[in-house]
């Protein structure tokens, strides 16, 4: 049974199903959302170890939402926040959704910016351009590992003589 097939309409009158969601948009916002969690959010493949955890990013919450939003709307549709939309048109949704989901997806953001190493966000491995790095992770596995920066390493441009670093090459160069 789904727990939106509890929700009675007395619960949601008015503008309390706008208050019900901001609610919920508050717990999301600040709590880590493991990817494939369990009931209890936690991981279904608990990482070993000193291994991160696999994090649920803002775009994805944003869209949860959206989506609890419409089945909301499926089971009162004479709500009033629905009043005057096209169920059918994907971008017909409440003002306040529109209002509130830019700021809701900043907040998840900066929670996620503030978070320690011990999560990582669907950033999977990729190679660095600096073979110097020695840095070759499992294929398919988050980055957990530290790599070895040699990317400030300062850098001589062959044209002009001038010594950069690789963070603050300019956009046309010759080495």
């Amino acid at each position: 049974m789904c727990v939106l097939d509890e929700i009675t309409h007395e619960e949601i009158r008015e503008d309390f199903l706008q208050s019900m969601m901001v609610e919920f948009m508050g717990f999301l916002s600040t709590t880590a959302i493991p990817f494939n969690c369990d009931d209890e959010l936690m991981p279904r493949n608990r990482p070993a170890e000193g291994e991160s955890v696999r994090v649920v990013i803002a775009s994805t919450l944003s869209k949860y939402v959206g989506r609890i939003i419409r089945c909301i709307w499926r089971l009162f549709p004479s709500h009033p926040d629905f009043e005057g939309l096209d169920i059918n048109k994907q971008t017909d949704v409440p003002d306040w959704w529109k209002r509130v989901r830019p700021g809701f997806e900043k907040t998840i953001d900066d929670f996620h910016r503030h978070m320690d190493s011990t999560y990582t966000f669907g950033a999977y491995a990729v190679r660095p351009l600096f073979l110097k790095n020695r840095y070759n992770p499992r294929a398919g596995q988050p980055i957990a590992e530290p790599i070895a920066d040699f990317v400030n390493a300062p850098t001589t441009d062959m044209k002009t003589k001038k010594k950069y670093s690789y963070g603050l090459l300019p956009d046309k160069h010759e080495f």
